[in-house]
């Protein structure tokens, strides 16, 4: 946990650095050395210059945190995999609030919550093996239950 706290802070800095970045007229990517011999920092740009995915992995591969980014340079998601399975995603309104979190073990089964751009609650439940399952709470933009589904 330490370590993907310490990768968030780097990410953080080079977002603040590489955002901006304008001029390139074509997509690449570069890899670029951190502090730590088994951390990879693997930065790709988008066809308009600016920084589109930022991917940090450990030394195996493993694990890896990854960052994506609109045409303007707006974080539209963030996502944790772990063995190559997705484990934790957040995407984003372009408002900076989250859309969507969702937490899931290897078998894309885990708990979900999707926002409003509001901020409020849209819905939360289950997903067990690609599918939504059990009970689905639904909530208006004020953020009161006006529907609750149960799915098999």
């Amino acid at each position: 946990m330490k370590r993907i706290k310490n990768d968030l802070f780097l990410l953080s800095f080079l977002l603040s650095m590489l955002t901006g970045c304008t001029g390139k007229t074509d997509s690449r990517t570069e890899t670029i050395k951190t502090k730590d011999p088994q951390t990879k920092l693997i930065v790709q740009y988008g066809a308009n210059g600016r920084v589109a995915k930022i991917t940090t992995t450990n030394s195996d591969s493993s694990q890896s945190l990854i960052v994506l980014f609109d045409t303007m340079g707006i974080i539209y998601s963030t996502g944790l995999n772990k063995n190559g399975k997705r484990i934790h995603s957040t995407e984003y309104y372009a408002n900076g609030r989250p859309m969507g979190l969702t937490n899931f073990d290897s078998t894309i089964t885990g708990d979900a919550i999707y926002y409003f751009d509001n901020g409020l609650k849209k819905s939360e439940g289950r997903w067990e093996h690609y599918r939504m399952t059990g009970i689905w709470k639904n909530y208006n933009d004020k953020g009161e239950i006006i529907k609750i589904d149960t799915l098999n």
